[in-house]
């Protein structure tokens, strides 16, 4: 007892006789070699008396400082080239990414080095951050709406995420403080931040998508723009608080309603200090006030630059399993978005090996298996998670001290209510499955656009000789449509599709016409109002549903049309919309999966025209999972109720 009163006595007042304050003291002794540079900063501020809230800022930065840094490798270097490499060899960064794998590897940041901003950071690119951001922050006419606390957030930061440091401030400064002269309301940020976003966009930005791609610092990724939303978001955060509008990065882990990663979005304060959601450098996702949430996030996090000793890494006691998800810093942003929710369940006891504290994690579905978005430690054989979304199918891990295992059965959180799904194996079902993910409602808008659709065979090129084949009169299902033709004993050199005249013309998946053993009847070539350069002719004829035909003109009537080469005998056509393939397909294999403590396969099926999976006794009331065993990725978690799938 003595020992440790002794030293917290010693460390008291060390603290209480320091020049500085406690979390700016401890920075400095972290940075080492590199201490005197700080304290040049803090120096500088110390001066002047009217310099005081400047010296709070400065105190803010080196007081947050140790918690921050960039990666570096050679490697890291090496990938930052792949936009160059394109432009150079007039290849896709598909390619270039491809080729650069080739020669040195998977990117990885795995051996990369950490270097840490306290360690390297000079006072001129610390003093220049601060000067820089003041001026941002008095100058302009919206500055008066934003206090100090929320200017050392989200305007004076010199970093955003995890990006080199690069000395940025004054040519995003110069460049926007240009356009903001001729801004029609510059006392509005919401209003200076979309034509920002817009300008930015007519310059251009090139999205590239990759499971990893290099951060790049401020001045690079301005002068050579591209990557996938955290590129997009990062960038939007240095020319919006270069020029003082409050604003950052928010982070979804995992959306639980979709398969994919980590998904990153940017965020500002309006005058009111409310938070305005949007997806940066996109044309059509315009700024709005209020909370403009149309899907699911389950947890939102926010990149911040203050330390957030709440967050796991910090909590954890030495050896602690954690969690690649949870493996950060972020702040806990949800309750700027949601009214706040929280659950308490009793989980299940799971021997374990590690002797420390129980840690829960609260997780959402990806065809991986399930991933921890939220924490906790148990209280009393209770585990609670707050400021969460409901209408979400979640589940509580625990790690055993090998791996990670299911604490509780799955459950859905409705209002203050938690509804569990446990599988009743002694009232069986029988289910009809069409897909194995979602459908959103753009796809039924696609579907709509093909109803009055015209399917045509001719002999002459022109079409004039047509015989009418097919009409679309209805479009009820998401998949293939199988249309099979009375024998006549004709045979047609020419096939086509025409669109309704009164619709957007395009947005068709695939047509094919069969012979009468139903063999697919090749065509030698695709001609027909021209496409636009995403979306060409060709597409429409190319055996594969995920490629589309838009038409380029909106000339009536606008059709696609085939040559066989020789005049055929026509069996049956088929035709689909624009579509995202996740319809059973014909000919792929499917598992069906039931989880209870773990996943369960029900068995195989082959899917047909009928585009239908029948299950007989299958256990009822618990979640199922439908894989694709031959093509695809996107799947998604369902529960069956009154014979229809409902997707979460």
């Amino acid at each position: 007892m003595g020992k440790y009163f002794c030293y917290f006595f010693v460390v008291l007042t060390f603290f209480a006789c320091s020049r500085y304050p406690a979390e700016v003291e401890w920075s400095l002794k972290l940075a080492g070699d590199n201490r005197a540079e700080l304290e040049k900063v803090l120096a500088h501020y110390q001066k002047q008396p009217t310099d005081s809230l400047k010296y709070k800022a400065a105190c803010y930065l080196v007081g947050n400082m140790p918690q921050h840094f960039s990666y570096r490798s050679a490697k890291i270097e090496t990938f930052k080239t792949v936009s160059q490499l394109s432009e150079s060899k007039q290849i896709s960064m598909n390619e270039a990414y491809a080729e650069l794998v080739s020669r040195h590897g998977k990117l990885s940041y795995t051996n990369a080095k950490k270097v840490y901003d306290m360690h390297v950071i000079t006072s001129d690119f610390l003093i220049n951050n601060i000067e820089l951001a003041f001026r941002a922050w008095q100058e302009m006419p919206y500055g008066k709406h934003y206090g100090f606390r929320d200017f050392c957030e989200y305007v004076l930061p010199y970093r955003v995420m995890n990006e080199p440091l690069e000395n940025w401030r004054k040519l995003y400064f110069d460049t926007f403080m240009t356009i903001t002269d001729t801004i029609a309301h510059p006392e509005d940020p919401v209003y200076v931040a979309q034509v920002f976003n817009d300008y930015v966009i007519e310059r251009g930005f090139k999205p590239f998508y990759e499971s990893i791609i290099p951060e790049m610092g401020a001045v690079m990724l301005w002068n050579d723009p591209f990557g996938g939303c955290r590129e997009k978001s990062v960038l939007t955060a240095f020319f919006l608080r270069s020029v003082g509008i409050p604003c950052g990065v928010d982070i979804i882990l995992k959306r639980p309603d979709l398969t994919g990663g980590r998904h990153y979005m940017s965020f500002l304060k309006d005058t009111t200090l409310q938070p305005i959601l949007f997806e940066s450098l996109d044309s059509y996702n315009k700024l709005k006030r209020g909370i403009n949430l149309e899907y699911k996030f389950g947890k939102i996090y926010r990149a911040s630059y203050t330390l957030q000793k709440e967050s796991l890494p910090y909590k954890a006691h030495r050896g602690t399993y954690i969690p690649p998800t949870l493996y950060h810093t972020f702040m806990d942003a949800s309750t700027e978005y949601m009214a706040p929710d929280t659950i308490t369940i009793e989980p299940r006891r799971i021997p374990s090996k590690s002797t420390g504290k129980r840690f829960y994690f609260l997780s959402v579905f990806d065809f991986h298996g399930w991933v921890p978005v939220d924490w906790t430690v148990s209280d009393n054989g209770k585990a609670t998670f707050r400021n969460v979304q409901n209408e979400i199918v979640y589940t509580v891990l625990t790690h055993d001290g090998e791996k990670l295992v299911p604490a509780s059965n799955p459950f859905i959180l409705s209002g203050d209510k938690v509804r569990f799904i446990q599988p009743d194996h002694e009232h069986p079902t029988d289910m009809h499955i069409e897909r194995k993910y979602p459908m959103r409602a753009i796809k039924y808008l696609q579907m709509s656009r093909m109803i009055g659709g015209l399917f045509q065979a001719a002999n002459r090129e022109d079409f004039s000789d047509a015989d009418l084949l097919w009409r679309i009169n209805d479009f009820q299902r998401y998949c293939f449509h199988y249309v099979d033709l009375p024998p006549s004993g004709k045979k047609y050199r020419y096939f086509r599709y025409v669109t309704p005249a009164d619709t957007i013309p395009g947005f068709v998946g695939e047509i094919e016409a069969l012979d009468r053993d139903g063999i697919r009847i090749e065509a030698t070539r695709v001609f027909g109002t021209e496409g636009t350069a995403t979306n060409p002719l060709e597409n429409i004829y190319d055996g594969d549903p995920l490629t589309y035909y838009v038409a380029a003109e909106a000339a009536k009537p606008v059709w696609a049309a085939v040559d066989f080469g020789e005049p055929r005998e026509i069996g049956s056509i088929s035709y689909i919309c624009c579509n995202d393939d996740n319809s059973v397909r014909v000919g792929d294999q499917y598992e069906l999966f039931y989880w209870d403590e773990g996943w369960h396969s029900l068995g195989s099926r082959t899917g047909d025209k009928n585009h239908v999976l029948v299950f007989n006794s299958a256990p009822s009331n618990t979640l199922y999972w439908l894989r694709n065993r031959t093509r695809g990725i996107e799947e998604r978690i369902f529960i069956y109720e009154n014979e229809e799938q409902i997707f979460y």
